[in-house]
């Protein structure tokens, strides 16, 4: 799931990119799993019932398998990899890797899964919900009983009943083992607070004070930046100030329902406190404007001291801070309270959810779902995260330690941790589906794994929910009501955050939402609810 380190694009590219059919050593063209001309790279042995005598007790059997996945520059995907190798010790199975550029990957698979041509085993699957009532995939959910370490962890996450559709799981999510946790958090400059000598701020009033108090000292700055748009304004901030932006699950509304955040009165509020953070010079005058790039480059050089979004940017603002100051830095600060006395974020979510489907026409479908349950089991996220003992990592007191000469080796690069998984195939860019960040702290700087423990430690930060699955006619009446509210909501909410506009004609625009739609989008969302409970 995330380091924000500052990163190049690795400029090593795969010198041979290998094309959908799957190829042998000899450069012959094999067949795909949806039985097209020519021989299956998947057809060989049945997959054996019981364990074979003398072999380890992953083993599943002695079958090829063709395996497609996006590949990133950030960590070009090896095809011939330690992974493999290790898979074909330890379960049977020949894997033939296929890394398609993420720049063609949605296109490509677009088209294999409209032509059924589909491999055995598909990473990054985008469009499951579209494609899984043609029969392509198969149902996951069929196989559980020799799933035993994904079903367990399905049982431990109840929450991923949303997945299925019409009782069916049609793909294996990305699961985390471990993950850094954080969230939108609010992230201000430490050396600049100090400077007003006024405590962190607690509320959000004293959020004010204290920005204010900023802004007089530094009169050139707009201290509190945004990007991506007014949106972005509402994501941050709304569900913190005890309301929520667009449609959103919220715990606390009657035991956990869906609202639209800005028809409900306690919206009112949030869109007030942008008002008065613009009209007091603290909010950024080019706020619905800038671009991700132009609000990384406003709060590195100083221009703006404080943002509330993803907090690991501060990391390598700090870097840029400290070449002209050693002093400066950002530091977090916790969620304030609201005037009704609440305090909540939102972590983002811990588990991936990045879909890896199986083709039902696969010859080998059992032997695949075998397969990725031993990628699902503790010995398989040891392999895709940390690789071979004795090679990468070794064991001391019960805990793998990744060997120094490793750590020595791949923190002369640029992106430590990308180049440490690129070297074996490991990681979520590679061949895990079990993800466990913790070997990447030895990776970091004393800074990060402090601020990570910060955020991941607040108990006021919860889980978000995972929206329930639409029919497809919801789904387009979604769609038509979302374009009628966007449309309206654009055009009127930013004279509201300017002045332009009082805030005492701000019900009126609440109900110009409610007229195109907005209640009929909460009563679908709760609808859908219902069915999973």
């Amino acid at each position: 799931m995330k380091r924000n380190k500052l990163l190049r694009v690795l400029s090593l590219l795969l010198t041979a990119m290998l094309t959908f059919t799957a190829c042998s050593g000899e450069g012959k063209t094999g067949e795909s799993a949806s039985g097209t001309e020519g021989e299956s790279a998947s057809q060989t042995s049945e997959t054996p019932d019981e364990e074979e005598e003398g072999k380890p007790s992953t083993w599943i059997g002695d079958v090829t398998l063709r395996l497609v996945r996006a590949d990133n520059p950030n960590q070009p995907m090896s095809v011939d990899n330690l992974i493999v190798d290790e898979i074909k010790k330890r379960t049977g199975i020949t894997l033939i890797v296929e890394a398609i550029p993420g720049a063609d990957f949605a296109e490509k698979q677009k088209t294999m899964l409209a032509t059924n041509n589909m491999p055995d085993i598909l990473y990054d699957t985008y469009d499951v919900q579209n494609f899984a009532p043609s029969g392509i995939f198969a149902p996951i959910s069929d196989y559980l009983d020799i799933m035993p370490n994904f079903k367990a962890l399905l049982e431990e996450n109840p929450d991923f009943k949303k997945l299925y559709m019409n009782d069916k799981l049609y793909y294996i999510p990305v699961m985390s083992r471990y993950t850094n946790r954080m969230g939108r958090l609010p992230m201000i400059r430490q050396d600049l607070l100090a400077e007003t000598g006024m405590d962190a701020p607690s509320t959000f009033d004293e959020l004010y004070d204290v920005l204010a108090a900023i802004k007089e000292k530094h009169p050139d700055t707009w201290p509190m930046a945004n990007r991506n748009g007014t949106g972005n304004l509402f994501t941050c901030f709304a569900y913190s100030m005890n309301s929520g932006y667009g449609i959103y699950y919220d715990p606390d509304v009657e035991g956990g329902k869906y609202l639209y955040g800005q028809i409900h009165e306690e919206f009112v509020p949030v869109v007030a406190y942008m008002n008065r953070l613009y009209e007091g010079g603290i909010l950024d005058p080019d706020y619905a404007i800038l671009s991700s790039a132009q609000w990384q480059e406003k709060l590195a050089s100083g221009r703006s001291s404080f943002f509330f979004d993803n907090p690991s940017f501060a990391l390598n603002f700090n870097i840029a801070l400290q070449a002209e100051d050693e002093n400066a830095a950002f530091g977090p600060i916790e969620i304030p309270y609201t005037e009704s006395g609440t305090r909540r974020g939102l972590f983002y979510e811990k588990h991936d959810r990045g879909a890896t489907t199986i083709a039902a026409n696969s010859p080998n479908v059992e032997a695949a779902i075998k397969l990725m349950d031993f990628l699902y089991s503790d010995e398989g996220a040891d392999l895709t995260n940390y690789g071979a003992e004795g090679i990468q990592y070794d064991r001391t007191g019960g805990e793998m330690v990744l060997k120094q000469e490793i750590v020595d080796r791949f923190n002369q690069d640029t992106d430590p941790v990308r180049s440490f998984y690129g070297s074996f195939g490991g990681g979520k860019l590679g061949l895990a589906r079990y993800i466990d960040e913790s070997v990447e702290s030895v990776f970091t700087s004393e800074e990060t794994r402090n601020m990570y423990a910060t955020w991941g430690g607040w108990d006021f930060m919860g889980e978000p929910a995972i929206n329930p699955p639409l029919t497809d006619e919801e789904n387009e009446i979604v769609v038509e009501i979302n374009t009628r509210i966007n449309t309206i909501w654009e055009s009127e909410i930013d004279q509201f955050i300017m002045g332009n506009q009082p805030m005492s004609e701000f019900p009126a625009l609440q109900q110009k939402l409610i007229d195109a739609g907005a209640e009929q989008l909460e009563e679908i969302y709760n609808t859908a609810l219902d069915r999973v409970k």
